[in-house]
C-alpha cells in the first residue's frame, strides 16, 4: 500500500495533468453533445410547431392523415384524367373549310365544304351548295378517313386540308 501511496505522491503532477486533460475532453464533448440536443430540439419545434412531447404522435396521425388524403386526392384526379383524354379523342380536332362557287350567276363564293375530323379521322363533311332561288345543306359521315359516299371535288379538298393537322395513324388509314 505504501508503495502505491508514493507511487501516487511521486508522480501527481502527472496524474493531476492527465486528470485535467479528461476533465477538458468531457467538457468539449459535453459542449458538442449540447449543441447537437439543441440543433434537434430546433428541428423538432419547427416541425412540431408549438407542440407538446405528448402531441408528437398526434402530429404524426395529422400528417398521416393529410398524406393519405392527398394521395387518395391524386388518384381521384388521374381517373379524371383519363376519362377527359378518352372524351378528347371524340372530341372535333381537325377542320378544313373551302369556300365556292356553286353556279356561274352567284359570285362571292358564298358555297362552302367544311371537314370535322375527331382524333380518329371520324366525322362529317358538311356542304352547303348556295343558290340564287334556294340553299341546300348535304352532310357525308367520315369513318377513318373515308366516306362511304362519294365526295366533291371542294369536299374533297376540304378533307385534305382536315387532314393535313391529322395525326399520322389518321393519315395512313387513309
Amino acid at each position: 500500500m505504501r508503495d502505491a501511496l508514493g507511487l501516487l505522491s511521486a508522480n501527481s503532477e502527472i496524474i493531476t495533468l492527465v486528470l485535467a486533460l479528461l476533465v477538458i475532453a468531457l467538457l468539449v464533448w459535453s459542449i458538442l453533445l449540447f449543441v447537437r440536443v439543441s440543433r434537434l430540439m430546433r428541428r423538432r419545434s419547427s416541425v412540431l410547431a408549438h407542440a407538446q412531447t405528448g402531441e408528437i404522435v398526434d402530429a404524426i396521425e395529422t400528417l398521416m392523415g393529410r398524406a393519405d388524403y392527398t394521395d387518395s386526392t391524386m388518384r381521384g384526379l388521374r381517373a379524371d384524367i383519363q376519362r377527359h383524354d378518352t372524351v378528347l379523342e371524340t372530341c372535333i380536332k381537325h377542320v378544313g373549310t373551302v369556300r365556292f362557287d356553286a353556279f356561274d350567276d352567284v359570285g362571292g363564293e358564298q358555297s362552302f365544304a367544311v371537314a370535322l375530323l375527331d382524333e380518329h379521322c371520324n366525322g362529317v363533311v358538311l356542304s352547303v351548295i348556295y343558290g340564287r332561288q334556294d340553299s341546300r345543306v348535304y352532310a357525308k359521315p367520315i369513318r377513318g378517313a373515308k366516306s362511304d359516299r362519294a365526295l366533291s371535288g371542294e369536299e374533297q379538298r376540304a378533307m385534305d386540308m382536315a387532314m393535313s393537322s391529322a395525326s399520322d395513324a389518321c393519315v395512313a388509314a387513309r
